[in-house]
């Protein structure tokens, strides 16, 4: 019964995402190959980005959970993230 959610979670995501793809990929691919100067902190690139990839995160059903959020400090810091994957090298 797993298996069978899986492949028709799998085929939903795909049928969710390849529109999505067609749309704003495009759009965001010409905005990238504006000049710098018209291209730099362009709100309209960053918007396309941002919706394209939260589509991608809600379209794949994937989870995104936070950990320790209680440890960051108050000053700048760097973040070096690590995720894991079922695609990750072993």
């Amino acid at each position: 019964m797993k298996l069978f959610f899986d492949v028709v979670r799998t085929l939903i995501s795909y049928i969710l995402f390849i529109p999505l793809a067609l749309i704003i990929f495009p759009i965001c691919y010409v905005l990238a190959a504006l000049p710098e100067r018209w291209r730099r902190d362009n709100p309209l690139y960053l918007f396309f980005a941002f919706l394209f990839y939260n589509g991608v995160r809600l379209f794949t059903f994937l989870p995104v959970t936070f950990e320790g959020l209680e440890n960051i400090p108050s000053e700048p810091v760097i973040f070096a993230p690590n995720h894991l994957s079922a695609l990750d090298i072993p």
